[in-house]
């Protein structure tokens, strides 16, 4: 029986390198139920697997289940791009006392995904690590979506709100996007530099919500961009307003349309799909000499879609 047992662990370490990664899967997830000693370094020779499912249920979860922690193909997993290996390794490394396994982790407090984030926040914890610089501690602040500590410290980069902004999870963008306004309390006013950047980052990214989430200080902040003497920003401001789609809006672009007014502002005004900035956009081109026709020229924004 026991020699019958020893050629099936022998027949899976084969089957490790089987073409179907849905056998090598199998066969990996009955040797880490195994906990045979054999299979160690077969798992490990895995946990690069061109599979992502490889990767994920059996190279990382089936070592932590057999109590092997190995850290070096485990950091290496936390430069994978399936998130969900990241996660994985990240929660193993986690239960170890490694040194390495510590510095690795510190490093995923800036990753893009907030999960692996937060899993790299607590398996610090469980080390015992506290933050022995500012910018740590704004990378563990950032990590436990401490937001209203970030702002009062000052400390919301534009690098980590790029990282908030296009996390998958839309709730970070969200938390994102409200601490501007504990900023904007905090700092003085929508006037600070940091949050002009904030405001003009989450136009390029085209939050729509997140702007509208803090809408004073996004109002403050592209009017003032409207009443500048640079074109390139004005034009971008007004876009961006048209696409957030706040009917409060609409009589400062209507005075801005006629204090900026060029034939390309008045074909997005014409077809934007308000019928109010319609109107002020035909009454601008006869007052102009031109003749306009709805449903032709320049079409690059929507009134409330981006």
């Amino acid at each position: 029986m026991q020699n019958e047992n020893s050629k099936d662990i022998e027949r899976l370490i084969i089957e490790l390198k089987d073409e179907d990664a849905s056998v090598r899967k199998s066969a990996a997830l009955v040797l880490g139920e195994s906990k045979d000693p054999r299979a160690v370094e077969p798992l490990l020779a895995i946990i690069i697997d061109e599979s992502r499912d490889v990767r994920l249920t059996t190279a990382v979860s089936v070592l932590e289940k057999m109590g092997i922690v190995t850290v070096e193909p485990l950091i290496k997993a936390l430069g994978d791009r399936n998130r969900n290996v990241r996660l994985a390794a990240v929660w193993v490394l986690g239960k170890t006392d490694d040194p390495r396994a510590m510095k690795s982790l510190i490093t995923m407090l800036k990753d893009e995904n907030a999960e692996v984030r937060t899993n790299a926040a607590e398996g610090l914890e469980k080390m015992g690590w506290t933050p022995s610089t500012k910018l740590e501690q704004t990378h563990w602040l950032f990590a436990r979506q401490q937001w209203a500590e970030l702002a009062k410290k000052g400390a919301l980069t534009v690098d980590l709100l790029i990282i908030a902004l296009k996390d998958s999870n839309m709730g970070v963008g969200y938390g994102a996007a409200r601490v501007l306004t504990e900023i904007g309390k905090k700092l003085g006013n929508p006037r600070s530099q940091s949050v002009s950047e904030a405001i003009h980052l989450l136009v390029d990214l085209k939050a729509r919500d997140a702007l509208t989430s803090v809408w004073s200080i996004t109002k403050e902040v592209l009017l003032r961009d409207v009443k500048s003497n640079e074109f390139s920003k004005i034009e971008k401001a007004l876009y961006a307003f048209i696409s957030i789609g706040n009917i409060k809006i609409i009589p400062e672009l209507k005075k801005s349309l006629n204090k900026n007014g060029t034939k390309t502002l008045v074909e997005a005004y014409l077809n934007c799909g308000h019928n109010e900035l319609q109107k002020a956009a035909e009454l601008w081109a006869r007052e102009h000499g031109y003749t306009v026709k709805i449903g032709t020229g320049a079409h690059p924004v929507a009134w409330g879609r981006w």
